[in-house]
């Protein structure tokens, strides 16, 4: 359980990071709340998700 804790907290973090830093290089904006909001969901859900079907297939 903390395993899945903490891979979502990073997920949540790091995908709004990197939305903006590719929107800062590509668009040459800073992204609107909703994105980034949007993005920290999308950290979540794979987070919790993706990252641990991910795992239970390299066993």
């Amino acid at each position: 359980m903390n395993n899945i804790l903490l891979r979502t907290l990073f997920a949540v973090v790091i995908f709004p990071v990197m939305y903006t830093v590719l929107s800062l290089i590509i668009e040459e904006t800073v992204p609107e709340w909703p994105a980034l909001a949007g993005s920290a969901i999308a950290g979540a859900i794979s987070g919790i998700f993706i990252i641990k079907f991910d795992n239970k297939a390299k066993k």
